[in-house]
């Protein structure tokens, strides 16, 4: 119905500051000036409590603690992750399924821009400052489901 194709053209974007004390881990120097990696989530929200795809994995509580009070979803999955260096200064692009990606943009200093990608078009960005820890985009995917990108910056190694 016309209501629902509105719904489904509603992005919902948030970000997520670090509660820990630690702060994000910072950026590792290489000759090719400095990085940092990030982890990048495509999630599934829905209320069934059956895996939403092949190989999806159910968040554990710990995982979907930060999701719950915000969004009104009974269970999360994780239908993929990457990992993602993108050097200070350039963009880094990742797929996360064969009709998303995200592009992580550190162009602007002290900025992170995080865009979600559907078929190559941008259909949500959000930039915040480089150090939050984390960048939650998402959007209804039907009635009984939504997507959401989760940016991470990666433990160091």
């Amino acid at each position: 119905n016309a209501a629902m194709i509105r719904l489904s053209s509603l992005w919902i974007a948030l970000a997520m500051s670090a509660a820990a004390a630690a702060g994000p881990p910072e950026a590792v120097p290489t000759s090719r000036g400095t990085v940092a990696t990030y982890r990048v989530q495509l999630l599934r929200a829905t209320d069934a409590d059956h895996a939403p795809s092949a190989g999806a994995r159910q968040l554990g509580t710990a995982e979907a603690r930060p999701l719950r009070p915000l969004f009104r979803w009974a269970h999360y999955w994780e239908v993929s992750h990457r990992e993602v260096c993108v050097d200070r200064g350039k963009v880094g692009t990742v797929e996360v399924s064969p009709s998303r990606a995200v592009q992580i943009d550190l162009t602007e200093p002290g900025k992170r821009r995080v865009t979600a990608l559907e078929n190559g078009k941008s259909v949500s960005t959000l930039i915040r400052p480089s150090g939050e820890a984390s960048t939650i985009l998402g959007g209804y995917r039907d009635p009984g489901s939504a997507w959401f990108v989760v940016v991470s910056r990666a433990p160091a190694r």
